[in-house]
C-alpha cells in the first residue's frame, strides 16, 4: 500500500458524499504512488483512502480501506515484513492470502501504537475508532514513509502521505521563510516541518491521537536503547541479522533487484542477495554511470563485485544533458526542498528498476547506526559545534546569528551520551529522515517502485545503537562491526577500500548542462535567495581550481532552491478545485 489520505473532523458534521469527494480528490493528487487500485470511505465526520502498489497479500481484503467488525476503519502504506510472527504474538494464525494490513490494522486495533514496538516494517497508518470516536495516525520508526498533516481553521484534521494530498483538502500554502535557511545551510528542511507554514509531519516513530472533542496527544512508540544496554553482537550475528533482514524484503513475485554503488553498505546488501533463496527469478544489481566526473562514478568496482558473486549487472548511464530537464521533476515529487546531488541519479534509475521489478534493495541507513559519516570523527561535546561540520553555507553568509531553531525542534539530543553516540542518534531522527528517506520513499514511489532498506530493519538498527560508538570508528576505520561482519561475505579489496561519499558529479554538471542555468541564477534569482547570499561573485568562482568542493556545492543548493520556488511552491499556492469549505 502506497498512499493514504483523509479527513477528520468529530466535532463537524459534512455530507459524506462531499467528504468522500474530497477524499478521493487527495489521492489522485498522488494517484502515481499507488497505480493499482484506489479505495475510499466516507461518513459525516471521517473519511479516508489508499491508492495502491500491489506487492504483497492475496486476493482476499489486500485493498484498503479496512472496517472490522466493530466498524474500525483503517488505512495504511508500506509494508509489514514478518505478518506470521506479529499474528503469532497476538495468538492468532496468518493467513497467506490475507494481506499485511489485515494484521497490522488487528495489532493497532487490540494494542494501540505500544503495540508496533519491535515489528519489522516501514508505514504510515490511520485508524477511525467508532467506539470512541477517535482518530490514531501513526508512522514507522525512522520516516521511511511519509505522513503529513494540517490543521485548519475549523479545527478539521486533514492528513495524507504526500504534500499535494493535504494541499488538494486544504487550499493555498505558504513558504515557510526558515526553511529556505535551513535548505540553505543544512541541504534540507529540519525538525517535523515542512517547507510550507501549517503542515506539518509526524516524527519518526510518533503518533497523535486526537479524541472526539478534537483534543490532541501526541507520542513516541519507538524507544532507543541505551548503548551498552545489551552484550556486544559478534560479527557472525550482526551478520545474520543483515542476511535475514535482505530476505525478509524480497518478494517472490518480482525479480530480486538492489541498487549497487560500490560502496560496503549497498554491496553487503547485493551479497546478501545472492545468498538469499530466489526461486527462479534470477537477481540484478543496478548501478549508476556518468558521462562528466571521475571521482564520484564508482562503477568500476560495482563491475569487479558482481562478476566476483555472480550476478547480472546493469549500468545505467546519466547523461549531463538530462539533469536540467530531470531538476524540475525531482523538484516536483520531493515537494519540500532536498538538495542531496544524489537525488538527481537515484531518480533515473529508479525509473529503469520500475521496469524490472516493483521492489528494490539498497545499502541506505547504514552510516547513520554505523559511524559511517567522515563529520563524526572526533565529535565535539556540543551539538551547536557540530552541526556546522553538516553546513553548506554558515548562518552569517546568509544574513543570520545561528541556524534556525526549527531545524531540531522535536529532536531529542539526549545530553546524558557519549558526543558520538548522541550525534548519531540526531542525525537518525533528524537528518536521516529528511534528507535521505524522503527522497528513497518519494522518488521511487514516483515511477511505482517500493525501495527497502534492511540497515532500517528494528532488529539490525537495535543491534546496532546497543553498540556504543567507541566501538564503531577508530583513527582509521569506520563501520568497523560491519566490516567484521562482511569478512565471510566480501572480497578483500572492497573491505580495505577507503570510504567514499554516495554522490553525483555536481561541479561536472555546473560546468557543462547546467551552466545556462546558473547564467539565468546570476541575472534574475528569486528575491528571497539574492537576498541571501551574492551569488554573481559565487558564480565568477566555479571556474577557479578550489571550486570543486563548497562552491559547486552551494551553487548546486541554490539551484535546487531556486527551482522549488520558482516551479514546486507555486504549484501549492493555488486554490484546488475540491477544497474544504470553511463555512
Amino acid at each position: 500500500m502506497c498512499g493514504i489520505a483523509g479527513i477528520f473532523h468529530p466535532g463537524r458534521s459534512r455530507p459524506p458524499g462531499r467528504m468522500e469527494t474530497v477524499a478521493r480528490a487527495m489521492l489522485r493528487a498522488m494517484d502515481y504512488r499507488g497505480p493499482d487500485h484506489l479505495g475510499c470511505w466516507a461518513d459525516d465526520r471521517f473519511a479516508a483512502g489508499t491508492v495502491r502498489l500491489s506487492i504483497t497479500g492475496g486476493g482476499r481484503r489486500a485493498n484498503q480501506p479496512l472496517v472490522d467488525e466493530q466498524g474500525g476503519v483503517f488505512v495504511f502504506n508500506g509494508e509489514l515484513y514478518d505478518p506470521a510472527e506479529v499474528a503469532r504474538r497476538m495468538g492468532s494464525e496468518y493467513d497467506p492470502e490475507d494481506s499485511d494490513g489485515t494484521v497490522l490494522a488487528r495489532l493497532v486495533r487490540d494494542r494501540g501504537p505500544g503495540g508496533l514496538r519491535g515489528i519489522s516494517a516501514m508505514f504510515a497508518l490511520a485508524r477511525h475508532d467508532p467506539r470512541d470516536g477517535s482518530l490514531l495516525l501513526a508512522r514507522d520508526a525512522y520516516g521511511q514513509k511519509p505522513l503529513y498533516h494540517r490543521t485548519l481553521g475549523d479545527g478539521t484534521l486533514v492528513f495524507g502521505s504526500t504534500i499535494a494530498a493535504v494541499h488538494a483538502a486544504g487550499g493555498p500554502l505558504r513558504v515557510r521563510e526558515a526553511a529556505i535557511d535551513e535548505c540553505l545551510l543544512f541541504k534540507s528542511v529540519g525538525g517535523c516541518a515542512t517547507g510550507f507554514e501549517e503542515v506539518e509531519q509526524l516524527p519518526p516513530g510518533g503518533w497523535l491521537r486526537i479524541d472526539r472533542d478534537g483534543v490532541a496527544t501526541r507520542g513516541i512508540w519507538n524507544e532507543f536503547p541505551d548503548p551498552g544496554s545489551a552484550p556486544d553482537p559478534s560479527p557472525e550475528e550482526i551478520r545474520e541479522a543483515i542476511l535475514e533482514a535482505i530476505r525478509k524484503r524480497l518478494n517472490p513475485r518480482f525479480r530480486p533487484t538492489v541498487f549497487l554503488s560500490g560502496g560496503l553498505d549497498s554491496s553487503m546488501v547485493t551479497a546478501g542477495v545472492c545468498r538469499s533463496p530466489l526461486g527462479e527469478l534470477e537477481p540484478l544489481a543496478l548501478s549508476i554511470g556518468y558521462d562528466v566526473g571521475t571521482s564520484e562514478d564508482e562503477t568500476d568496482h560495482a563491475r569487479r563485485l558482481t562478476r566476483e558473486l555472480g550476478i547480472p549487472h546493469e549500468v545505467v548511464m546519466l547523461r549531463a544533458a538530462e539533469v536540467p530537464d530531470l531538476m524540475e521533476r525531482v523538484s516536483g515529487f520531493l515537494e519540500d526542498p532536498v538538495a542531496d546531488p544524489i537525488t538527481i541519479p537515484f531518480f533515473h534509475i529508479a525509473g529503469v528498476a520500475a521496469a524490472e521489478t516493483k521492489v528494490v534493495l539498497t545499502g541506505d541507513g547504514a552510516d547513520e547506526f554505523w559511524g559511517g559519516y567522515d563529520r563524526f570523527a572526533d565529535p565535539p561535546d556540543s551539538v551547536d559545534e557540530y552541526l556546522p561540520r553538516s553546513m553548506v553555507f554558515k548562518p552569517e553568509e546568509i544574513g543570520r546569528e545561528s541556524y534556525p531553531p526549527s531545524y531540531l525542534a522535536g529532536v531529542p539530543l539526549e545530553d546524558r551520551l557519549r558526543p558520538l553516540d548522541r550525534i548519531m542518534r540526531m542525525e537518525v531522527r533528524n537528518r536521516l529522515r529528511n534528507y535521505h528517506l524522503a527522497r528513497i520513499d518519494k522518488l521511487s514511489m514516483a515511477h511505482g517502485l517500493e525501495a527497502r532498506c534492511p540497515f532500517l530493519d528494528a532488529t539490525v538498527s537495535r543491534m546496532a545503537m546497543q553498540i556504543p560508538g567507541s566501538l564503531k570508528r577508530d583513527g582509521s576505520r569506520v563501520k568497523i562491526p560491519l566490516l567484521e561482519a562482511s569478512e565471510n561475505l566480501l572480497p578483500r579489496w572492497l573491505l580495505d577500500r577507503r570510504k567514499q561519499p554516495f554522490t553525483g558529479p555536481v561541479l561536472g554538471w555546473l560546468r557543462s548542462s547546467l551552466r545556462p542555468r546558473l547564467l539565468d541564477l546570476a541575472h534574475g534569482a528569486d528575491p528571497r535567495l539574492s537576498a541571501r547570499v551574492a551569488i554573481p561573485t559565487l558564480i565568477d568562482s566555479l571556474d577557479r581550481p578550489e571550486a570543486a568542493g563548497g562552491i559547486a556545492n552551494r551553487l548546486w543548493t541554490l539551484l535546487v532552491l531556486e527551482t522549488w520556488l520558482g516551479s514546486t511552491a507555486p504549484r501549492f499556492s493555488t486554490t484546488p478545485p475540491e477544497r474544504l469549505d470553511a463555512s
